[in-house]
């Protein structure tokens, strides 16, 4: 999402931007693996982007400084809209920014799983949208017409999904932001996550090695510009000091877990020894985490207030 706003001139702060649309505070790891049985795979086998409603993205990309509208429709029920590549032309002429699930491919473990990626342009000749995203430049940067809903059917997602926002710049709503990352933060489910993720290190399940290193090291850094924001937030709101304190111990102890999970080697996910530690690890990360959530959800944040410039 971030391209979004750097595609449209804006400032795309990841720490900043990654708190406001609540992504800092997901634990997504084990929410986007297949399970490990029905011949479905290991958990934590790579499965590109989880589809999820789209709808709570567009308060915090407004106040970011892009007005946006979503468009999704689940295509194991519904059929691509009529005129769905006339309308997207029309944005594009219409000089609004698209970002559309299909257009792009993402960095992964052992796959380059279908991701969001934005659409810049269209050649009507080479009847193909211009698309820039990651891996663009390996993958070339067309995506035919016709393709970008068959993109959204791959076998990699638990459904059929078609997915793009539009927008256009308007005034950010810098005093917005940090009311808006609060409540993201709350409503992210990172507590359940790392739940789910300590049962799984602690069941007798098989766990994919390098997918496990790559969600980990995700997690890790979402933890890690938690706490960079919330700390540059208690400068200005000294209430909000104890939740950065917390928030930067569990980003240590999250270092300790990808040490334990290097990316791409995987580290031991395979032994009783190995996967022990990690979720004694992961157990010490959760209690951290439930003591940032908690004194999140009773500090004093103003409904509007703008953060100090960074220098």
């Amino acid at each position: 999402m971030l391209g979004l706003l750097e595609h449209s001139g804006l400032p795309a702060d990841r720490t900043l931007g990654g708190c406001v649309l609540g992504e800092s505070m997901r634990s997504c790891g084990p929410h986007t693996a297949r399970a490990a049985f029905a011949g479905q795979g290991d958990f934590f086998a790579p499965t590109g982007y989880s589809p999820r409603p789209l709808a709570g993205l567009l308060e915090p990309l407004r106040a970011l400084g892009l007005d946006a509208t979503a468009h999704e429709r689940d295509l194991g029920r519904e059929r691509v809209p009529r005129f769905f590549t006339r309308r997207l032309k029309m944005a594009l002429n219409a000089e609004r920014v698209l970002i559309a699930y299909g257009a792009g491919r993402a960095v992964g473990p052992s796959v380059q799983p279908t991701e969001f990626g934005l659409i810049v342009g269209y050649d009507d000749e080479r009847r193909a949208y211009r698309v820039d995203g990651p891996l663009s430049a390996e993958i070339g940067g067309w995506l035919p017409f016709d393709e970008l809903d068959r993109l959204s059917r791959s076998a990699a997602v638990d459904r059929h999904w078609l997915a793009v926002i539009d927008a256009i710049l308007k005034d950010p709503q810098h005093d917005r932001v940090v009311a808006l990352a609060r409540s993201k933060a709350l409503d992210a489910g990172g507590l359940a996550g790392i739940e789910r993720w300590i049962q799984l290190l602690e069941a007798d399940v098989s766990i994919d090695p390098q997918g496990h290193a790559w969600w980990a090291q995700g997690l890790a850094a979402g933890r890690a510009e938690a706490a960079q924001f919330w700390a540059r937030c208690a400068r200005s709101l000294p209430d909000l000091t104890p939740v950065a304190d917390v928030l930067q111990r569990e980003a240590l102890t999250l270092s300790r877990f990808v040490t334990l999970h290097p990316y791409p080697a995987g580290g031991d996910v395979a032994s009783v020894a190995g996967r022990t530690l990690s979720a004694r690890t992961l157990v010490k990360a959760l209690a951290l985490e439930r003591e940032a959530v908690d004194r999140l959800g009773t500090a004093t944040v103003p409904d509007s207030f703008t953060l100090a410039p960074l220098c």
